[in-house]
């Protein structure tokens, strides 16, 4: 009865048809864990997404700024900032160096204190 997420939105399973202005996701293979709270799949999912941006795009700032205005949903964004400001160590961070294209730690550091200020994030 809760919504659908998708448990890997990277931007490799994202297909765009420029024709006909449409994105359409792709690969279901991977589920997050049994039990996990609604807002928490859907903040791990935009995490995933935004991690992935920020490894592949030198002009991030301004499309995760964009994607985060044109989701909306102010209560997961809140739920995503709370992740960003939890410091990943582990296999956690094992995961995101993965997800940012291996970023040097000072880089990955730079740009996940840019994306906790990126002004959508930041709106109350």
């Amino acid at each position: 009865g809760e919504s659908w997420s998708h448990g890997d939105p990277h931007l490799g399973n994202i297909l765009y048809d420029p024709a006909a202005g449409r994105a359409r996701l792709v690969d279901f293979e991977t589920a997050h864990l049994p039990g996990m709270a609604e807002d928490d799949r859907h903040a791990d999912d935009l995490l995933v997404l935004l991690l992935d941006l920020l490894g592949r795009a030198r002009e991030w700032p301004g499309l995760a700024s964009a994607f985060l205005v044109a989701y909306g949903r102010l209560r997961i964004r809140r739920r995503l900032l709370g992740r960003l400001f939890a410091e990943p160590a582990g296999w956690e961070l094992a995961l995101w160096k993965t997800r940012t294209n291996h970023l040097s730690s000072k880089e990955l550091a730079r740009d996940l204190d840019a994306l906790r200020h990126c002004p959508p994030l930041l709106v109350v």
